[in-house]
């Protein structure tokens, strides 16, 4: 996660002390748009195969099936959980791997990014208030 003069340079394209009214406009862009919030909170770069995952997530439920190593853990665990945080809905989470051991890993991840210090996301715990792992796996077919 990327600290707050890290996130509105990315967005800005300019290193500098930025004012309320900036930090405003760019807090409500990212409130506004999931895309937007992984391209310059999270700070990863989004070809089209995530655009078109972004555009998947707009519907009420979605399945996304797609081979490893495409970001579907970070875009959809991770990402989309902390986004709908920052935008403070009151909503709960599921996260659904293979393994109890892999959803526990995506809650560590989604922990240690609102967890660092002068982090853009901070506000983003309050939103967490408690995580719980589920110790049964449901076979789907």
């Amino acid at each position: 996660m990327r600290t707050k003069q890290e996130c509105l340079s990315s967005y800005y394209g300019v290193e500098r002390r930025f004012g309320n009214d900036e930090l405003i406009e760019f807090s409500m862009r990212a409130r506004g748009s999931f895309e937007f919030f992984f391209k310059h909170i999270m700070g990863y770069a989004i070809g089209p195969y995530h655009k078109e995952i972004f555009k998947l997530l707009k519907n009420e439920r979605v399945c996304i099936m797609s081979p490893r190593g495409h970001a579907k853990t970070e875009i959809c665990s991770v990402g989309f959980s902390m986004w709908r945080a920052y935008r403070r809905e009151n909503q709960n989470i599921v996260i659904v791997s293979n393994s109890l051991n892999q959803s526990g890993e995506v809650l560590d991840r989604i922990k240690a990014a609102i967890s660092k210090p002068n982090s853009i996301a901070l506000p983003i715990s309050r939103g967490i208030a408690l995580c719980v792992r589920i110790s049964e796996t449901i076979p789907c077919h």
